[in-house]
């Protein structure tokens, strides 16, 4: 698929705003349970931490950003 995304990761999530491109082979993995991306993962944490601040639990829990710490 050419299909992409562009998702704005705020600074607030992982520490420094920018914006992040999920394209549908992303997409594929994550619905057939490959193994997926830390592509995946960052919007994953992108859309658990708006479920947060939505309920004013954001300031409660920290991420660290998979592009970081993956081999």
């Amino acid at each position: 698929m050419d299909v992409t995304v562009p998702i704005i990761m705020e600074s607030d999530i992982l520490g420094n705003e920018r914006t992040t491109f999920i394209g549908g082979d992303d997409i594929i993995q994550f619905c057939s349970m490959a193994e997926i991306s830390t592509v995946c993962i960052s919007i994953y944490i992108r859309q658990l931490w708006s479920a947060l601040k939505k309920n004013n639990l954001d300031g409660l829990f920290g991420f660290v950003d998979p592009g970081i710490i993956s081999q």
